[in-house]
């Protein structure tokens, strides 16, 4: 039990591997064979990671039938990436030799693009970031608490120093990376290090800070935790100012503060004092900071529901649906992480 526990990604990749190799003889896709929600992609480019997976989940949610060109380039993407061999395992996937119809519009083709970044108005739509997939696998991507809310800020998650202290931040989006910006937080005197996500007495006017090298938190703890402050630490991702905790914290009601450069590559850009507050130098945090903790308790509650209404509106799988289908026929860009930035860099 416990080898299969320390080697379950291995183990999964070589099950996903073995059936995939079922999926060639699939039958090509024509109008005959569609059903009346469906979707189709050819993913031999360039890998999509995560992001692909979590916009499977969504049209699975709103009962379309998912279609792939089979290809070997097209499956070893899905393979390699540990989310998305869950499209392999749990048959949530349909692969097809070839799309064979004399009218290309009877299939509905979503022609994604890795171009996310790049500052162009012929994208119609950008698909926009999301929680992490586990959020929808376990299907909590929209529960609710009610708590208490302190006036502080509160953050958790990873701070491995080889992850999350890339220069490239810099470099691409004139954002410190989250080890940097974590020094500066130090700065403030106002950080407070918790050891447990439980019994906890908070106060006004801080911010709390869970690392999980030392709590680890379930993913329903995390989203306990972060309904308790009026106000979410949006610290960077890896690779890109977005990260998937900004998702999980807008579907929650907890207000982002966060730097400009994070708030404009939210699809729609975050507006300051509205669905966010949004600060524009790193050097004055504890500035920014006390300003964050002066704003009065209406104000408060109206961002609130500002940043519900943002979700709603944009971030729900629904909502995602919808818009892809609003904008068929146009390229739809989904965030492909470093390979984004790296084609993005080079084209601007």
């Amino acid at each position: 039990m416990d080898f299969i526990r320390k080697n379950i990604r291995r183990i999964n990749y070589y099950l996903a591997l073995a059936k995939a190799n079922s999926y060639y003889a699939k039958e090509a896709l024509t109008p005959s064979s569609l059903v009346n929600k469906h979707v189709y992609f050819e993913l031999d480019q360039i890998d999509y990671h995560r992001y692909f997976y979590v916009l499977v989940i969504f049209y699975r949610r709103a009962e379309y039938t998912v279609f792939i060109k089979a290809s070997k380039k097209s499956i070893a993407r899905i393979i390699r990436d540990k989310y998305a061999q869950k499209l392999l395992l749990d048959n949530q996937v349909i692969f097809v030799k070839s799309v064979q119809s004399d009218d290309f519009s009877k299939i509905n083709f979503v022609q994604l693009t890795p171009s996310y970044f790049e500052n162009t108005t012929t994208l119609k739509y950008h698909i926009p970031m999301c929680q992490h997939p586990t959020m929808y696998d376990q299907g909590i991507d929209n529960l609710q608490f009610e708590p208490k809310r302190y006036n502080s800020l509160g953050f958790a998650g990873d701070f491995r120093v080889h992850l999350y202290g890339k220069s490239e931040l810099k470099e691409s989006f004139e954002h410190l990376n989250r080890i940097e910006m974590f020094a500066e937080l130090e700065q403030t005197n106002r950080v407070v290090h918790l050891s447990s996500n439980h019994n906890q007495n908070f106060k006004e006017h801080l911010v709390y800070i869970i690392d999980n090298a030392s709590v680890h938190l379930e993913p329903k703890d995390y989203r306990m935790f972060i309904s308790q402050f009026d106000f979410f630490l949006a610290l960077p991702g890896i690779h890109m100012p977005l990260s998937h905790n900004i998702i999980e914290t807008m579907s929650l009601g907890t207000i982002p503060f966060v730097h400009k450069s994070y708030a404009k590559h939210m699809h729609p850009p975050l507006e300051h004092m509205k669905t966010a507050f949004i600060y524009d130098d790193f050097r004055s945090l504890n500035a920014s900071i006390s300003s964050l903790f002066q704003i009065e308790d209406s104000m408060i509650e109206a961002m609130r529901k500002e940043v519900l209404a943002y979700y709603n509106k944009y971030l729900t799988p629904s909502a995602v649906i919808q818009n892809i289908e609003k904008h068929k026929g146009s390229e739809i860009a989904l965030n492909a992480e470093w390979n984004s930035i790296n084609l993005d860099s080079e084209t601007t």
